[in-house]
């Protein structure tokens, strides 16, 4: 059962094209649209692809709100704060009571119109039978809408943006919707869609009425919100947990990509700051040491082994390489122990990004690569491209590289110089 609270609804002449997802994925296929440092056509995504969610998070708040909280237009003198005495979902009524004809306003019932029983399953009713313009209901729930099956009930979704953005909102009131039913961890085969259109009276988006008995069972809705503003694209999350009504944001790890061992290509938001280095945590003998930084392009350094020299995108997709490079040697492939055990390699890498992410670059990015420099030293490669792209080693690369490095091995007395995959 929903029960939305009182809300002081925000006032700003805006709108904004949004579109919301629930539990939207990143790309999973293949892209052959990058050139290679050859200016051939290179693989950039291969198998599973990804895309980091958006630092920037223009949303304050995603709501649940009872359809019936939307039956008394807001008046210019009223919107924005709530009806003291009566439980309307946070719209407040200028005209509490007043009867109408019937006739619609702006797509949302009139204010006034008796109520025919639909249920609310817990939401209070704006839509008291009461005509009288001075009496309220004093927030009591319509007995005729909660006698009846919760089947009825319908909610309406109601997202409100910072006031930092307000003055920046353009474009067309348009918002699509995908709202998946979670129970456990088992989502509904098919999403529920709607359509949301800006509301100026109320200054927020507000979807269409969407009745409860569309979705199936559910414990938790998860709808994950994107769309731009001022050209910055954003994703949001939020999560409604049953009886809930005020949706929780869920953050996400900016670098939540960079664990999962089988993404060959990232994309980290531009918008987000780089961090400071931290060097990986793993278990002897594997470890990752250093930070070079080839930078392709004139002037560029290279090499520099100073993380503080390296760009933006630079050192954030190094970052992601640490941080890969940790989510593998959690559980190492067999093959590399193996290599370890079986030559002259003490199991050391280090950390090394080509880095073409200045828009004068020399060439494009290819691929992630190990190579061993020296018999004691691999070379852990990632690649950082100028749209936001960080390409790294997959725990299949590193498995590649083993089988090879230990065929070195074997015909080189355990000598693995010049072994590499990619």
């Amino acid at each position: 059962m929903i029960t939305p609270p009182a809300i002081s609804w925000l006032r700003f002449p805006a709108t904004a094209a949004l579109s919301v997802a629930l539990l939207a994925s990143g790309c999973v296929g293949d892209e052959t649209d990058a050139p290679n440092n050859n200016g051939d056509s290179a693989q950039t995504c291969t198998g599973k692809c990804d895309s980091t969610a958006s630092a920037f998070r223009p949303l304050v708040s995603l709501t649940l709100v009872a359809d019936e909280a939307f039956d008394d237009p807001v008046s210019e003198a009223d919107a924005g704060s709530t009806d003291t005495g009566s439980v309307d979902g946070g719209f407040a009524d200028a005209d509490a009571g007043a009867a109408d004809a019937g006739t619609a306003d702006a797509g949302f019932a009139d204010a006034g119109t008796a109520d025919t029983g639909t249920t609310d399953a817990g939401f209070a009713d704006a839509g008291d039978e009461t005509t009288d313009a001075g009496s309220t209901d004093a927030g009591s729930a319509d007995a005729a809408d909660t006698s009846t099956d919760a089947e009825d009930e319908s909610f309406r979704l109601v997202a409100a943006v910072s006031d930092e953005q307000l003055e920046q909102l353009t474009g067309d009131e348009a918002l699509s919707a995908k709202i998946w039913a979670l129970t456990g961890d088992t989502a509904a085969d098919e999403p529920l869609q709607a359509e949301l259109s800006y509301d100026a009276e109320r200054a927020t988006f507000v979807s269409e009425a969407i009745d409860l008995a569309t979705l199936p069972s559910w414990d938790t809705l998860s709808i994950r919100v994107s769309g731009s503003f001022d050209d910055k694209r954003f994703e949001q999350t939020f999560e409604f947990a049953a009886g809930e009504s005020e949706g929780t944001e869920v953050v996400p790890d900016p670098f939540a990509a960079a664990k999962d061992v089988e993404l060959a290509v990232i994309t980290i938001d531009p918008e987000l700051p780089a961090p400071d280095y931290d060097y990986p945590s793993t278990d002897a003998p594997f470890r990752l040491s250093g930070t070079e930084f080839w930078q392709k392009w004139p002037g560029g350094h290279n090499p520099t082994y100073s993380y503080s020299e390296g760009t933006e995108a630079g050192r954030k997709c190094m970052t992601a390489a640490a941080i890969r490079f940790e989510a593998i040697m959690a559980d190492p492939p067999e093959a590399l122990v193996e290599l370890e055990e079986n030559s002259e390699w003490g199991g050391r890498f280090f950390n090394w990004n080509d880095d073409y992410s200045h828009e004068d670059s020399t060439g494009y990015p290819s691929g992630a690569v190990l190579w061993a420099w020296r018999t004691h030293l691999i070379k852990w490669i990632s690649q950082t491209g100028d749209d936001g792209r960080c390409y790294l080693p997959t725990r299949s690369l590193v498995e590649r590289a083993a089988a090879n490095c230990l065929q070195k091995a074997e015909r080189s007395d355990g000598e693995i110089q010049g072994c590499q995959a990619y």
